[in-house]
């Protein structure tokens, strides 16, 4: 069962009321460090993006573009809302794989916002959603951890009810 909270906000700037998501708050499923990528700047991105599909090559043949997709939209998210540097580490352990992205900004709350116009932006999150088998995030301290599970077989790729779809390296 995930945990969310629902609230309205007013979007003045384009006149209507949207409906925002929180995401569910926790740390990630216990898993061994694999990679580690610390990013200062969106160029950076295209290299995070080559380096996951030479790390994920045997682990996630069947959705390792789902998993970059995800790992490139959190992380571009924490680049443009969060204070760097941004942390993207891989996790692993027998049934699933975990990106975990960090920046230093534990006062912006990750939100979906599913009722945002499609020319609004801001869908990497339900992206997230949508790919993985679960979402959330947590702080500690000054930094803010957003992650995304993925199950390493075909058979535990259920989606839960309700939802829509160590190597250390500096970019």
């Amino acid at each position: 069962m995930r945990e969310v909270a629902v609230r309205c906000i007013d979007d003045a700037q384009r006149g209507h009321r949207l409906a925002v998501e929180t995401i569910r708050t926790g740390e990630p499923p216990q898993a061994e460090e694999v990679c580690r990528w610390t990013l200062d700047g969106t160029r950076q991105l295209t290299d995070l993006r080559a380096r996951l599909l030479a790390e994920l090559d045997e682990d996630a043949a069947d959705f390792v573009d789902q998993v970059v997709l995800v790992a490139t939209e959190l992380a571009t998210n924490a680049l443009r809302h969060g204070e760097p540097p941004t942390t993207v580490r891989l996790l692993r352990d027998s049934e699933q794989l975990v990106v975990d992205v960090a920046d230093h900004d534990p006062e912006a709350i990750p939100e979906l916002a599913p009722d945002r116009p499609l020319n609004g932006g801001g869908r990497g999150l339900l992206l997230a959603r949508w790919f993985s088998q679960e979402v959330g995030w947590y702080a500690v301290g000054d930094v803010k951890h957003v992650w995304a599970a993925f199950a390493r077989t075909g058979a535990g790729r259920a989606r839960p009810e309700g939802q829509r779809g160590s190597t250390a390296t500096s970019l």
